[in-house]
């Protein structure tokens, strides 16, 4: 019986054992693993707790919405086509984790501006019955028709700290042959009109050589995230203008490399933009003091070498808040650098507030690459050398990319051809 009793007594130790083993290995888990909760009632974004990190998470929320845009297009009767949704996560600003979202863009067909205006009408009551908001429409272009642009998303509050969130960019996309004109600029009445009959002529005031009829400057941003297409952009006879984001693997060879063959390089600095689209190491906030905002203007600058000046990356926020961009330019103005404005918002006070400063500024004419498709790039080049002959010289902006790059090399004989001279970006700054 002594025996049966040790045996039986061995049997219950070992359970008891790997009973143990069991709930100390359950135990780690729930503190390393993320547990996903959904958060209190009334808010659009689900919790993930790691450690003493706390993320929220707006994809769910940002789907919903998904499903809402396409049943308002697809009762319009329109036809529209959808990119991959693209993940996109910030960190949050007061305690660790990260805001995470979904971003997708649609193009919708439309087939006139009364249709335009009837769709964004639909789109609003909708989305705001789905918990959403729309946050900003303006016009734009895509492949070298007229768009309205509609950025919606989502509004909600962490504790104290607000957030914003982009999860669709749509383009409403004009479909008529009507030409596409120059940027409006942000200003209205008289002001403007002026402006653009200035614009009919060469912004020097002097009538530009016969040769000479148009002048384009070509700038290329996201410069520092890949070396794909840079070795192809340097090989170019024709003068290009590197923007170059700092802290980037290959920041600081391509910005070597390029002034190295003879090209220019300015800085593409991080600003903040309404709906945050992409975290940078370093982004300058609406939330900065003066004094934080000129130290990381001073960093940026010094993390990119043998720069000449500095445009904007994002910044749809920080442009239109004249404190902040004011702060931004005092430091170029130190070290004798140019500014030239994105115009990535209609809404941006940079180039006012850097002409106010007398600092020799530019500013972008036209975006060419908001379309990854070859032949809709060469259309908005096109667009953009038509602008340069028109009026007398342009900007145009366009982004690391291989389609961006293959349309460049193909389109450089007939841009010249038509009289275009391409210049840096620095020419154009004045």
């Amino acid at each position: 019986m002594a025996k049966k009793r040790s045996k039986n007594s061995g049997i219950r130790f070992k359970l008891i054992m790997l009973l143990l083993v069991v709930a100390g290995l359950w135990q780690l888990q729930q503190r390393t693993a993320p547990v996903t909760t959904n958060n209190e009632e009334g808010h659009y974004y689900q919790v993930e707790k790691t450690g003493a990190g706390v993320t929220v998470d707006f994809t769910k929320a940002g789907r919903n919405l998904d499903d809402v845009i396409s049943k308002v297009i697809k009762d319009s009767g329109l036809k529209s086509k959808a990119d991959d949704r693209q993940p996109r996560q910030v960190t949050r600003k007061q305690v660790e984790g990260f805001i995470k979202w979904e971003n997708r863009h649609i193009t919708v067909a439309v087939p006139t501006e009364a249709g335009q205006a009837a769709l964004l009408e639909s789109l609003t009551t909708a989305v705001k019955k789905a918990g959403g908001q729309v946050f900003a429409s303006r016009q734009d272009t895509v492949e070298g028709k007229e768009a309205l642009r509609v950025d919606l998303g989502l509004a909600d509050s962490l504790e104290n700290e607000a957030v914003t969130v982009i999860t669709h960019n749509i383009w409403l996309l004009l479909q008529t042959e009507k030409p596409v004109a120059p940027p409006k600029d942000p200003e209205d009445g008289a002001l403007a009109d002026s402006r653009r009959d200035a614009l009919k002529q060469p912004r020097d005031g002097k009538a530009p050589p016969a040769n000479q009829r148009g002048r384009l400057a070509l700038v290329i941003d996201d410069c520092g995230l890949t070396m794909e297409g840079v070795a192809e952009l340097l090989t170019l006879d024709q003068p290009i203008t590197f923007a170059v984001l700092p802290y980037h693997r290959y920041s600081e060879a391509i910005a070597r490399q390029a002034v190295g063959q003879g090209k220019q390089v300015i800085l593409h600095l991080p600003l903040e933009s309404v709906g945050g689209e992409r975290a940078e190491a370093m982004t300058i906030t609406t939330a900065m003091t003066q004094e934080q905002i000129k130290g990381a203007t001073r960093e940026a600058m010094a993390a990119v070498p043998q720069i000449i000046g500095v445009n904007n990356h994002q910044g749809s926020k920080a442009t239109a808040d004249v404190r902040v961009i004011t702060a931004v330019l005092s430091v170029l103005q130190e070290q004798g650098l140019f500014f030239l404005d994105s115009r990535t918002s209609a809404g941006s006070a940079a180039y006012r507030t850097a002409k106010n400063l007398g600092l020799r500024a530019a500013e972008n004419d036209h975006f060419i690459d908001n379309s990854a498709d070859v032949g809709a790039i060469k259309r908005e080049l096109r667009t953009a050398g038509r602008l340069a002959l028109s009026q007398g010289e342009a900007v145009a902006i366009g982004h690391i990319r291989p389609h961006t790059v293959s349309a460049i090399r193909d389109m450089v004989a007939e841009l010249e051809s038509m009289g275009v001279q391409f210049v840096f970006v620095s020419e154009l700054a004045r």
